[in-house]
């Protein structure tokens, strides 16, 4: 957004929105309001307007593949969030970056991801909760 740039981070008035890991299709975005408080969820872009929800990511079975071949091979790392660009140019998609010990509070907005037993399961295993 014009508020978190140059930067896309979601404390700083980014959106974020989840995606569906077998289609590509994203969600709702989560965005914070103008005081940066109260985080809400959002249907489309707030300055541009253009539809979040239901947009499918193209690439995304590339894109799902190469990032979990990378996760396979980064076993350092407890857990990971990738940031990645989806480019017209190819192969459709850039890695920005991995993060490890990534916002789960951004991930549990999207999905209630703390609702699932063996997920719950590994954060305490890890004492990451």
């Amino acid at each position: 957004t014009q508020r978190s740039f140059p930067t896309d981070n979601a404390h700083r008035g980014g959106v974020a929105s989840g995606v569906d890991l077998e289609s590509g299709t994203l969600g709702p975005a989560l965005h914070y309001d103008d005081a940066l408080t109260e985080r809400r969820s959002r249907d489309d872009h707030p300055d541009t307007g253009v539809r979040i929800t239901g947009t499918v990511l193209p690439n995304w079975a590339d894109v799902r593949e190469v990032v979990l071949h990378m996760a396979r091979h980064l076993r350092c790392v407890v857990y990971v969030g990738w940031d990645v660009a989806i480019t017209d140019s190819s192969p459709g998609f850039k890695i920005l970056e991995a993060n490890d010990h990534c916002g789960r509070h951004l991930i549990q907005g999207h999905a209630g991801l703390l609702r699932n037993p063996r997920v719950r399961r590994f954060f305490q295993y890890h004492q990451v909760l």
